[in-house]
């Protein structure tokens, strides 16, 4: 495989690939990291674009832009291009930045092909400690959007090409290096000695943004897994979830949940008051770990036997949601203690 520093005065990053309409960019010999053609299915298309812009110390610069060239030279930094011709679903490349330099640089907002104001894009807030997700359209306001909790800092851009084609990219960051599953974006602190990787895919779509988003996000996944499996989904015993559109996720502490002053469970005047207001929930979930989890010992099994009445309480609480027409769920956290799993489970379904 071969590999590209920033240092090369000449990249040729063109590789084929199949199963898609985009087989490769063609960079700007003299402008590093400028895209100046796409390859397509359809033949050679010529363009001028930044292969991405990214925000340093907070400062948004583009890839091909000579200030660029200096911050990374002037902070002995490294940025390794290395892509993936084995892949078949778009155009694929890892981005490396290495800190070779002696001061912590921060990172965010690495947009494919610049965050211009006549581009679509999905990142954070520019210049922000912390921020959560928004789309960008030209002539609009930014919306919040909801991304998938692990690629919470991933980064969307399309680019309207004309005779109804749009290119499209999507940045997300290697999952070795995401410290945490927050909701809120953050730069990242790249520090003397470390690097982070960034994977980078892109093609072309027929139609406009909306088109991209579909092929980016629905049909590909975001390039996540190669075959997605629908079984739970489909099962029997689980198809209510198909028509359930309301639902309620309350805390242990909430008082319309449980009363401390007298010491009682009001689920069941909760649920007759939501179903004059509206008709009711399908769903009623509790959680009964925040915000103690990780403040003490006890596993998420525990804080559930703990909670007033113990299992035993719980059991009758889905009683009452079921009579009312209403599935009761426990939240669960898959990542916690793993070695009281077992018994508590049996304890539950008895």
């Amino acid at each position: 495989m071969r590999k590209f520093f920033i240092c090369c005065l000449i990249l040729s990053v063109l590789f084929k690939t199949e199963g898609q309409e985009l087989k490769k960019f063609g960079f700007d010999d003299s402008h590093p990291f400028s895209i100046n053609e796409l390859v397509t299915k359809a033949g050679n298309m010529p363009v001028s674009l930044p292969l991405f812009s990214i925000e340093i110390n907070k400062t948004v610069i583009n890839s091909n832009s000579p200030v660029f060239n200096k911050f990374f030279s002037d902070n002995k930094l490294h940025l390794l291009i290395e892509p993936d011709s084995s892949y078949g679903h778009a155009y694929k490349t890892t981005l490396t930045i290495s800190n070779n330099g002696d001061a912590a640089i921060s990172i965010s907002n690495i947009i494919p092909f610049t965050a211009d104001s006549s581009h679509y894009y999905i990142s954070g807030q520019p210049l922000s400690d912390t921020s959560r997700s928004f789309l960008f359209r030209p002539g609009a306001e930014p919306i919040g959007v909801i991304v998938p909790h692990n690629n919470n800092d991933l980064n969307f851009c399309a680019v309207q090409l004309g005779s109804n084609k749009t290119l499209f990219g999507f940045i997300k960051r290697a999952n070795d290096s995401i410290q945490n599953y927050l909701l809120f974006r953050s730069p990242y602190l790249l520090t003397p000695g470390k690097k982070i990787s960034f994977g980078l895919y892109a093609d072309i779509v027929t139609g406009d943004w909306h088109d991209a988003l579909k092929k980016c996000f629905r049909e590909e996944k975001l390039y996540e897994v190669q075959r997605f499996d629908n079984t739970l989904y489909e099962r029997k015993d689980l198809e209510y979830i198909h028509r359930a559109y309301s639902m309620h996720l309350m805390m242990a502490w909430e008082k319309n949940y449980y009363s401390a002053g007298d010491s009682s469970y009001k689920l069941r005047g909760f649920l007759g008051a939501m179903k004059k207001l509206y008709g009711g929930d399908d769903i009623f979930a509790i959680w009964p770990t925040w915000p103690v989890l990780g403040l003490d010992q006890r596993t998420q099994w525990n804080l559930m036997q703990d909670l007033p009445g113990g299992l035993s309480k719980q059991k009758e609480l889905s009683g009452i949601s079921h009579d009312a027409g209403t599935k009761y769920f426990i939240s669960y956290n898959p990542w916690d203690d793993a070695d009281e799993k077992v018994s508590v489970l049996i304890r539950i379904r008895h």
